[in-house]
């Protein structure tokens, strides 16, 4: 599927790769479609998401207004929705349900009408985990916060402090989409997984404290609650560990010494693939030009694009290729 290319505009970036290539050099192994930007007057891209439960829309935030999909970004159809405040959103589509969380505040909503219009509601405090909706009770969804674990029965209207973080200074930490008791939490103190909800906690980063590494950041892979990565500093720079096993073995990712990182980078795991992970890099330049990576049974895979203002979301689809919603399209 071939968009037409808008230049310096807003929208969303079709990414695939062809799995032929192992070298960090073969950007030719990435293919980039730049289809349409955001309908006129909409410059910022904040958010994407889906697919919804048709399996096939895919839909995306411009500006505080809901756009869907049908043909993997090409095009878009304005629902008309705008969310109730403004805000740099992370989102999520559940079903027909559409949530929204504001990276930066306690802000939130939710649309029952894919986006037409949305519900407000207040989670006291910003999320360090964004929730993640029960698979198997409409409504109910869990995050974390720095005062523990939140949940909702009520799709975020009301949240409860369900369980207590691990011990230490959260830094990081991630709710499993396919069962909301499982959550990964990294703390000044190590890093933790529990199978409960947070009514009880397991050290598995031993072996990262020994190794020296202090953890900034989690993800857990969609489709496998074992595999498990963390990212955090060493006496070298930033670092990416993964483990398979729950955190029985770790083993490393990626350091800064072998490609440019940013500990505070987002994680993207491939819900379509085994162990493999997404993350992108900001060179801080001034020309806006981004490094996205892609790494894989211990390969690294780069792609660099200048121009662009930031990546501020990723969306996978089926076939494995993903969207990127970024700020400026070069």
């Amino acid at each position: 599927l071939v968009c037409d290319r808008i230049d310096g505009a807003s929208g969303i970036v079709k990414y695939a790769y062809d799995d032929g290539g192992t070298s960090e050099s073969e950007d030719d192994a990435w293919s980039v479609n730049f289809p349409n930007s955001a309908p006129d007057g909409l410059t910022r891209t904040t958010g994407v998401s889906g697919p919804l439960s048709d399996g096939e829309t895919w839909a995306a935030l411009f500006g505080g207004r809901w756009l869907l999909s049908t043909d993997e970004g090409c095009t878009w159809d304005d629902k008309g929705g705008v969310l109730p405040s403004t805000g740099d959103w992370q989102l999520d589509a559940q079903g027909t349900t559409v949530y929204a969380w504001d990276r930066a505040s306690s802000a939130g909503a939710f649309s029952k009408s894919d986006g037409a219009s949305w519900t407000a509601t207040d989670a006291s405090e910003p999320f360090v985990a964004f929730p993640v909706a029960d698979p198997g009770v409409a409504g109910k969804l869990r995050g974390v916060q720095a005062r523990g674990v939140v949940t909702s029965d009520d799709d975020g209207t009301n949240w409860d402090v369900s369980a207590a973080s691990p011990a230490g200074t959260l830094t990081g930490a991630a709710v499993w989409p396919g069962g909301i008791d499982t959550i990964v939490a990294a703390t000044s103190e190590g890093v933790f997984l529990s199978r409960s909800g947070g009514g009880g906690w397991d050290e598995i980063g031993v072996a990262l404290e020994t190794a020296g590494i202090v953890p900034s950041g989690v993800a857990i892979h969609p489709s496998d609650a074992d595999t498990i990565w963390v990212i955090g500093t060493d006496t070298n720079g930033p670092v990416i560990e993964i483990t398979t096993d729950a955190g029985l073995n770790w083993s490393l990712v990626v350091a800064q010494r072998n490609v440019d990182l940013d500990v505070t980078a987002a994680l993207w795991p491939d819900p379509t693939e085994a162990d493999v992970l997404l993350s992108h890099f900001d060179s801080g330049d001034g020309d806006g030009s981004i490094t996205m990576y892609r790494f894989f049974a211990g390969n690294i895979e780069s792609h660099k694009v200048s121009s662009y203002r930031g990546i501020s979301d990723i969306g996978f689809l089926p076939d494995g290729s993903w969207l990127a919603g970024v700020d400026s399209v070069p």
